[in-house]
């Protein structure tokens, strides 16, 4: 067995070798994620369309559904 060395008085290599047994590889990476400002410019946002009609559904043949004839509502 080893007598214990205190690390100030380890030579850099001793250092060096104990921190490569302490050191490990992270599967996930420790930097938390930020998300960024809405604010700041991204060039590479798509723009929105100019088209005012774009997305809109349009309803043809709209139907009325039958209402509950027990809430007293007029069945159509």
């Amino acid at each position: 067995m080893q007598p214990f060395v205190p690390r100030d008085k380890m030579s850099k290599r001793r250092k060096a070798a104990l921190d490569r047994q302490k050191r490990v590889v992270w599967d996930v990476r420790p930097v938390t994620k930020v998300n960024k400002s809405k604010k700041l410019y991204d060039r590479k946002k798509q723009p929105r369309s100019q088209d005012p009609y774009d997305g809109a559904v349009l309803f043809y043949g709209y139907k009325k559904l039958p209402a509950c004839q027990s809430a007293g509502g007029a069945v159509y």
